[in-house]
């Protein structure tokens, strides 16, 4: 005779059993329900892969500067200059006959620009006026920045002793540096990067600062068509400031360096502020029109 689990017991037992059976998967089901959900849970809870950063990429986040970048404007490379605010008191941009831009400072008797050196070099040289004519360009930066391919659109203050220019980096784009002097007549210090989130892998250059209005500007083609640039718009601080990096994830200093939101910039500014800002760049945009 074939085993049969409910031969020979009384129809209440059979009754009893069914339910313990039935108790007993509900509670495997359950218990199995709950372990699932513990594994979502852990899955939707575990935090995001850290980007590996070198030591060098780390101290170089560790020193952005905090910059409110209040707004910006994609415009034709050839039209780059239209798009830089500058009053009377910072002197003039323009093209140059190869098309490389020159700056001539507010005095009009000193004029900085970029020149061919041979095939593939350009270098920083000056200009004086004297008597109405311009003096030959001459080279003034410490020779050992020479080496550079490219050197282009330099930006002096209106201090005459603090100058802002692009210079081909080591990954071949070009980036923002820095150079100072003493005073008029002594020799430019060695030039600096000026480091995030002004430069980037993609080509950073034309750096500008208007003192009379509180607004700075540099252009940048990171995520721009081949034609095109970014206009970063930032309002200037009387001191330089960087980021808490405690207070931010790695995930969020990257993001910054790179400007993937000028929004993030702006922490809580007042959108009253944001609104001056931008009422003030209109109207020196418009006036260069």
């Amino acid at each position: 005779m074939p085993f049969n689990l409910f031969s020979n017991r009384h129809p209440l037992e059979r009754i009893s059993f069914l339910l313990i059976a039935l108790l007993i998967a509900t509670t495997a089901s359950a218990q199995s329900s709950r372990k699932a959900t513990k594994r979502k849970a852990a899955m939707q809870t575990e935090k995001p892969a850290q980007p590996q950063l070198s030591p060098e990429e780390e101290q170089r986040l560790l020193g952005m500067e905090k910059v409110l970048i209040f707004d910006s404007l994609v415009i034709s490379k050839a039209a780059l200059l239209q798009a830089i605010p500058l009053s009377p008191s910072s002197g003039t941009l323009a093209w140059d006959a190869k098309r490389r831009i020159a700056h001539t400072v507010s005095l009009g008797d000193e004029r900085f620009q970029s020149t061919t050196t041979d095939s593939t070099h350009t270098v920083l040289t000056h200009s004086i006026l004297i008597q109405g004519q311009w003096t030959d360009p001459e080279t003034f930066l410490p020779s050992s920045v020479s080496d550079s391919l490219l050197q282009d659109t330099p930006f002096m203050m209106p201090d005459g002793l603090t100058l802002y220019f692009a210079q081909q980096g080591e990954g071949g784009d070009l980036d923002i540096y820095m150079t100072q002097r003493a005073s008029c007549h002594q020799p430019f210090y060695q030039p600096e990067e000026i480091g995030l989130p002004f430069n980037s892998t993609a080509n950073d250059y034309m750096y500008a600062i208007d003192e009379e209005t509180g607004i700075g500007c540099f252009a940048s083609d990171r995520r721009q068509p081949a034609d095109s640039v970014c206009v970063y718009y930032f309002q200037l601080s009387p001191s330089r400031a960087i980021y808490d990096a405690q207070a931010l994830s790695i995930q969020e200093r990257i993001a910054l360096s790179q400007i993937n939101s000028i929004a993030a910039t702006w922490d809580d500014t007042p959108p009253a502020t944001l609104n001056a800002l931008r009422q003030r760049l209109k109207a020196m945009l418009n006036a260069r029109r």
